[in-house]
């Protein structure tokens, strides 16, 4: 199934059953209401059955799911088997309904893993302009998570383990990014972007995986589905000294950057997967000085795209930032060479005599490197002589973080700016010579 870019859509209903356990027309008091979604990547389609003899469900696809089904409240067993097969792959024994109660079964992991749950739906009423939400960890190849508003960087769920349910939230109605912590680093590694969910809803949010891929079903009271892809993540940082501060336009028509100046770094956006056209036009002017055209970015990556050089050579460039699980005690850097008045340099950390990056040259940009947490001094060699021609005393960076160094110029004058995950910015001056 693809998956190429975010969307929001109903799914259509593949099942809408009249039936009842314990057959028409029986009073309804004494009746629970189940449904069933599918969650199972590879395990076809599968019918439901109830003790063993009435197929409660026929013909249920993955990301399918049904309405809720009557069913008489009491101890029932479920039994999960191929389409048109009686052979069972998954029991799920000892099941009390209760009377008025809703409930959810789903199953998921693989055809070889598979497994299902049952958890009781809350449809109590709501404030207006309020929904209630809960998280369900289905996805099998992610461990334990931390999750959050990704923008707000308010914390939503602690410690959900890989079959974990989370408590139901309360929150207003707005759209929300969800940020995905799967290594406990306090980095989101998985944004998605959740539109404005309805009024007064009880919504079920699924963590699913089809095959490598991780995404969301969100599951409403109506039972339809909508599939939620990761987002993009992309930040914007201005290094060209003399042109002012900048606007930075999506597709022709969405301000996505306003006002930007120079040495300023963005939050980063969150932004659907797909290609964009992005153009740089001076504050609160649409004439463009710079298209940057047909920009492909992923679901799950994160990008920093940066503008350098003075006007008359205006250029960009956007590079993928690495925040996967570091070594313990190490932190991460790259430097990125937009100095036009340095040339070609190698970088050296002098007092280790540790080459870095050799014969790097203006535009370019360096692999990243993992070195123990500490202080450093870098060492800019411009003559291949073996010496620091200029050196710059780099603040303490502890373990965990994760830099871009950047080497500037305004004139003649030569920086460095270091900019953070959480893009906070700090320049340094060459030291005293």
């Amino acid at each position: 199934m693809s998956r190429s870019k975010t969307r929001f859509s109903v799914s259509a209903l593949v099942l809408v059953l009249a039936l009842t356990f314990a057959g028409c027309g029986e009073d309804e008091t004494d009746k629970a209401k189940v449904r069933v979604i599918h969650l199972s990547s590879n395990a076809g389609m599968v019918d439901i059955w109830i003790d063993g003899t009435f197929q409660a469900v026929d013909g249920l696809g993955f990301l399918e799911g049904t309405q809720y089904l009557s069913v008489s409240a009491g101890t029932h067993d479920f039994s999960i088997t191929p389409d048109d097969s009686t052979m069972s792959v998954l029991d799920i024994n000892g099941i009390t309904l209760a009377a008025g109660k809703r409930y959810t079964i789903y199953a998921y992991g693989s055809a070889k893993t598979i497994r299902a749950n049952i958890i009781e739906d809350n449809d109590a009423t709501l404030e207006a302009g309020t929904f209630r939400v809960r998280a369900i960890h289905a996805a099998e190849p992610v461990g334990t998570v931390d999750i959050s508003e990704f923008t707000l960087g308010i914390p939503l769920y602690e410690n959900v383990p890989f079959m974990g349910v989370g408590e139901y939230l309360t929150l207003d109605r707005a759209s929300y990014n969800l940020g995905f912590d799967v290594n406990g680093d306090m980095i989101d590694d998985l944004v998605f972007r959740v539109p404005e969910l309805p009024a007064r809803d009880s919504v079920n949010l699924f963590a699913v995986n089809d095959g490598p891929d991780v995404f969301l079903v969100a599951q409403f009271s109506d039972s339809s589905v909508a599939i939620i892809d990761p987002a993009a993540l992309l930040r914007a940082f201005h290094l060209s000294p003399d042109a002012g501060r900048v606007d930075i336009w999506a597709n022709g028509a969405i301000r996505a950057v306003d006002s930007l100046g120079f040495l300023e770094s963005t939050e980063y956006l969150v932004l659907d997967a797909g290609t964009y056209d992005f153009s740089i036009t001076p504050d609160n002017d649409t004439t463009s000085v710079l298209d940057i055209d047909d920009v492909m970015l992923e679901g799950g990556m994160r990008y920093t795209v940066y503008a350098y050089d003075e006007v008359a050579f205006l250029d960009a460039n956007l590079i993928l930032d690495d925040v996967s699980a570091l070594a313990p005690g190490t932190f991460r850097v790259r430097a990125i060479h937009t100095a036009r008045e340095v040339g070609e340099v190698d970088i050296w950390v002098p007092d280790l005599r540790l080459l870095l990056y050799e014969n790097f040259g203006f535009g370019g940009v360096g692999s990243y490197i993992s070195l123990g947490a500490g202080d450093y001094i870098l060492g800019f060699d411009v003559n291949n002589d073996q010496g620091a021609d200029l050196t710059f005393s780099l603040p303490s960076l502890p373990a965990g973080r994760i830099v871009n160094v950047f080497a500037v110029n305004n004139g003649p004058d030569v920086f460095m700016a270091i900019q953070f995950l959480d893009s906070s910015v700090t320049t340094i001056d060459p030291d005293p010579r």
